[in-house]
């Protein structure tokens, strides 16, 4: 059984595509629903199997998503994780990937008593480089 039933995905570039695909790999029992601002980038997505569901609004997602990776540009990543915060169940997990801590973790913390995580990824940046291989977890002390 799957440790997380329903998780999401915020941008399906190469580290939101990565992920959703290793994930899909190593837990295929585990629903993986995404949006990408690009429906090219969703139709593929959701063709390829790394995902077994697409929404076009971040309001479209299923209320009770277990855990969601905002896997935008760092620009975007505030307004996302609030306005997802605002729609999602309060037991949802909201997190990110973005390479910048302050002043995301703040906003993270104060939801949900978790800071992000870093993820180590390999260099290129779009969704057609996406690989089960391109994420690896890598802590900071």
């Amino acid at each position: 059984m799957a440790v997380f039933q329903q998780i999401g995905f915020v941008g399906l570039g190469l580290m939101g595509g990565s992920l959703a695909l290793h994930i899909k790999t190593i837990d295929p029992d585990t629903t993986c629903i995404a949006y990408d601002a690009d429906p090219d980038t969703r139709r593929q997505a959701l063709t390829k199997g790394i995902v077994d569901k697409v929404v076009d609004s971040l309001n479209a997602f299923p209320r009770t998503l277990d855990l969601v990776f905002v896997c935008t540009p760092i620009s975007t990543v505030l307004d996302t994780i609030k306005q997802l915060s605002k729609h999602l169940s309060s037991s949802s997990i909201i997190t990110d990937i973005a390479s910048v801590n302050y002043p995301i973790t703040p906003l993270l913390i104060l939801r949900h008593g978790l800071g992000p995580q870093p993820l180590t990824l390999i260099t290129k940046s779009l969704f057609r480089f996406s690989s089960k291989n391109g994420i690896c977890s890598h802590f900071w002390n």
